[in-house]
């Protein structure tokens, strides 16, 4: 009863759920619909980076951010952030407390944010956009030197550790960087039905572009599965011990993935199904298994997106410091693996500023 109360307590808004569902059509879009080969992306993660920097901007650039986040004002946008943080941390831990009284100690599915700030020894940063940070981010300060070598390695082994060591980053820091926010999500999901190893098996994958290569798949038929058949696609899931799910988009033989991905709306009436929709049928899985990561620099996306503002001179970040700020840079890796026994996936995002014009 105790969880169930936290869990009640810390649940998002309608609206709040809409803004982000609208913000990761949009920027999954954008990002990967120009991708060659294997691509993977965390809107989540970018929402996080982007929410942070928002609850400090100002005038012009703070509209611009709030729009695009679908969030009525930066008070409204730090609570739902931080409810969503803590959802995701009550839900974790009553299922990891949940899985030992059954003797499942080996228990591994969770879902983890982290944010940070790392702040040049250069910059005089509020005292009041570090609570904020704190209380409704849960971020933690760090004064740097980012002229030191040592300050890229020291963030690195920060997101190693937020993301159980998937993600490894070697980062080169420009010394002119005054402040760097970071976010880290990390991910795993244990299949409620994992795949039997005996049945992974070799066959080929045939790629877009004509040619075939020769990939491990894991295989599975269920008679009682889920599936939809789309316009031009075929959707079905696998779900996870944590109560989410992997939704896989097949196009039909006649079709391309990159129609699907070229525009937010497309995208999200392909992907989006009421659960009345799902039909129960047999499912026959093939599924690749695969593990790969990808790297993206994100500042022509949302200037395409409309956030072009943040990359001006004349951006306007008086509630972080009274030092003049724009971005100059934001970038994300992430990472996604797939085996018999479950899916795991983590990402930073990183978005790094320097100094700006004086207004």
């Amino acid at each position: 009863e105790g969880w169930n109360q936290l869990l009640t307590e810390n649940e998002i808004s309608e609206a709040f759920a809409e803004g982000l569902d609208r913000f990761a059509y949009e920027s999954v879009s954008a990002v990967l619909k120009d991708v060659q080969g294997n691509g993977n992306y965390s809107p989540l993660s970018l929402y996080y980076t982007l929410a942070l920097a928002g609850c400090g901007a100002r005038g012009e650039t703070a509209d611009q951010i709030l729009e695009k986040l679908g969030a009525a004002d930066q008070e409204e946008l730090a609570k739902q952030c931080r409810r969503l943080y803590q959802w995701y941390v009550y839900q974790s831990q009553r299922e990891q407390e949940r899985m030992a009284y059954y003797g499942m100690e080996d228990y591994r599915s969770t879902i983890r944010l982290a944010n940070s700030l790392w702040i040049s020894e250069q910059l005089n940063v509020y005292d009041e956009f570090q609570r904020l940070a704190a209380e409704n981010f849960f971020a933690s300060s760090y004064g740097v030197d980012f002229g030191n070598p040592d300050t890229g390695k020291q963030m690195g082994e920060w997101i190693a550790d937020k993301t159980n060591g998937v993600l490894t980053p070697q980062l080169q820091m420009d010394p002119a960087t005054l402040l760097a926010i970071v976010n880290t999500l990390y991910f795993y999901g244990g299949w409620s039905e994992p795949f039997s190893e005996e049945m992974t098996k070799e066959d080929v994958f045939y790629l877009e572009e004509g040619g075939q290569v020769t990939v491990p798949y894991l295989n599975r038929t269920e008679r009682e599965g889920v599936f939809k058949k789309g316009e031009g696609c075929t959707l079905s899931y696998l779900g996870t011990n944590n109560g989410c799910r992997m939704i896989f988009l097949l196009p039909d033989e006649d079709r391309t993935l990159e129609e699907f991905l070229e525009s937010p709306k497309t995208l999200r009436d392909a992907m989006e199904v009421k659960e009345e929709d799902w039909v129960s049928g047999k499912v026959i899985w093939k599924v690749p298994k695969f593990d790969f990561g990808s790297s993206y620099r994100l500042n022509d996306t949302l200037k395409a997106m409309g956030m072009g503002r943040i990359f001006d001179g004349q951006a306007e970040f008086g509630g972080i410091s009274p030092d003049p700020l724009v971005v100059s840079d934001v970038i994300q890796e992430p990472h996604i693996g797939v085996d018999e026994n479950g899916v795991e996936g983590a990402a930073f995002t990183m978005m790094a500023m320097a100094r700006g014009a004086m207004i």
